[in-house]
């Protein structure tokens, strides 16, 4: 079991702009089509009057997020609900929506709006579970292709049904001393969930830090030109979803061939930690070199010999008729 805490944040902290990324990342590779290339990537102003950002943690990270902001008359808007892909199917998310509703009573408003993508089946359905009900699109999503509308009327249920809320809700223009106080979900504190399988390591100085979603099953040693000399194995995660802390203002990094992946490195003790695509694509993979890790990891996890020198196959596979060997 492992204890996660909801903490009201500021959005533009290093932990809420760290999953904002994480979430632009997923969201540019689901709609690649939505999304300029070029673009920068997305930012958080800070908090508006009658809004809130809530986190959700772990004692070793965040693990999702959830904000509000007021809309229009006594309407909010749920905006920014994310939760990391090693957290997801724990509950996180209906807890920090059930936290907002709860908040959102005492700020006195009357109804929640929120908008999704129409291939974030997941997201609808949680919603539509959760009492929202699908509306046309409102403010800046009128006209969008990709947006799915929802909103929910804000009766009492269980979350403010006689408990902490106050008599007179205060109006949502201003952050009163009773809405800023953490809601009954918050003070029901310290939940626990079953634990995601998270894996933490570093390179040697700890100036690199890498956490991974899950934990892997297979691991690769090559014995390229490269991987031979800086080591392995090498385990593979879909790009955007290995935690990496102190890349790229502690990092350098080494491009060669065909020019399509990065090689990191610590810029202090010199460990290589992973490598990166440099145009990342949807479905594209991060390598993360499992020598920085617990051995008892490494000892775990079954190693393939991979031959990138020569036939670009397993060793416990035969090469392909038209390979390398077969040319030779």
């Amino acid at each position: 079991m492992w204890q996660l805490s909801l903490v009201e944040v500021d959005p533009e902290g290093p932990d809420a702009l760290g999953l904002l990324r994480e979430a632009a990342r997923e969201a540019r590779a689901l709609y690649p089509e939505e999304f300029d290339p070029g673009a920068p990537w997305p930012t958080n102003g800070p908090t508006p009057p009658g809004g809130v950002y809530l986190l959700a943690r772990s004692p070793h990270a965040p693990l999702g997020c959830g904000a509000l902001r007021p809309l229009e008359g006594t309407v909010a808007e749920v905006r920014r609900v994310f939760v990391t892909q090693s957290a997801r199917r724990c509950g996180i998310a209906r807890l920090v929506l059930r936290e907002l509703e709860a908040r959102a009573r005492r700020m006195g408003y009357s109804a929640l709006r929120l908008e999704t993508g129409y291939k974030q089946i997941a997201a609808m359905r949680l919603y539509e579970g959760m009492g929202f009900v699908r509306i046309e699109p409102f403010g800046p999503y009128v006209g969008d292709p990709a947006s799915v509308c929802f909103e929910k009327s804000l009766g009492q249920d269980e979350a403010s049904a006689g408990r902490d809320t106050p008599a007179a809700a205060p109006a949502p223009s201003g952050r009163s001393e009773q809405a800023a106080r953490p809601g009954p979900l918050a003070r029901a504190a310290r939940l626990a969930y079953p634990a995601p399988p998270m894996h933490h390591g570093s390179c040697h100085c700890g100036a690199v830090k890498l956490t991974l979603p899950s934990t892997p099953e297979v691991a690769t040693s090559c014995n390229c030109s490269l991987c031979r000399r800086i080591g392995g194995p090498w385990v593979y995660y879909e790009f955007g979803t290995v935690r990496i802390e102190g890349h790229p203002e502690n990092t350098l990094a080494y491009i060669q061939g065909d020019r399509t992946l990065r090689t990191i490195r610590c810029r202090t003790c010199g460990c290589v930690t992973h490598w990166e695509p440099i145009d990342p694509q949807p479905g594209a993979r991060h390598g993360v070199h499992l020598g920085n890790f617990d051995p008892a990891l490494l000892a775990a996890v079954k190693v393939r010999r991979f031959d990138g020198a020569d036939t670009w196959t397993f060793f416990d596979e035969s090469p392909p008729a038209d390979g390398p060997a077969a040319a030779s």
